[in-house]
């Protein structure tokens, strides 16, 4: 397949090409593809997870957030933390 790209998408993609990391620009495009299809499946999980938490919100499944609530979270997170806990992807950035 053979595709012209904007002057500025050629310079990048030479750019790209100095540093070393990459054999070619198919690799480039590669990597690029790989990026979009990861942040469409992060965007569609939280899709999901705010369909939930919406759902839970209208059944009334839900605590206000109090300063005691929020003390409680700060303790809860730091005993985790302390014990080498990982958390959750869908909370991480």
């Amino acid at each position: 397949m053979v595709t012209k790209f904007p002057p500025q998408l050629e310079e990048d993609l030479q750019t790209l090409m100095e540093t070393g990391e990459y054999d070619d620009t198919t690799d480039i495009l590669a990597q690029g593809v790989r990026l979009l299809a990861r942040r469409r499946e992060k965007a569609q999980r939280l899709k999901e997870l705010l369909q939930v938490s919406g759902d839970q919100y209208e059944r009334g499944e839900y605590r206000e957030f109090t300063p005691e609530l929020r003390q409680q979270l700060w303790e809860s997170a730091l005993r985790r933390y302390e014990r080498g806990e990982e958390p959750s992807p869908d909370v991480c950035p």
